[in-house]
């Protein structure tokens, strides 16, 4: 059960830096981006692998129990 978990959460992680899409789609008001230069997604935090490195170790040193170490880790290794 913890390890369909786990690939659930990797999932989410590995679409968790285009979440910010949704933006673009709501500042276009539209689910096309017809303006790339001014709505370019990777310029945003969430797509710095810094970001997503700092957060996954955090979680992974501070974690408790081994199944949360496991997220840390798809946190980092997901994005």
């Amino acid at each position: 059960m913890e390890y369909q978990h786990l690939l659930l959460w990797g999932m989410f992680f590995g679409f968790a830096p285009d979440l910010d899409m949704f933006y673009a789609f709501f500042k276009e008001k539209a689910f096309i981006v017809k303006d790339l230069k001014n709505h370019n997604h990777r310029k945003y935090y969430s797509h710095a692998p810094i970001l997503w490195l700092a957060t996954g170790v955090s979680v992974y040193f501070l974690a408790v129990s081994t199944y949360v170490k496991f997220i840390g880790l798809m946190l980092w290794l997901g994005s």
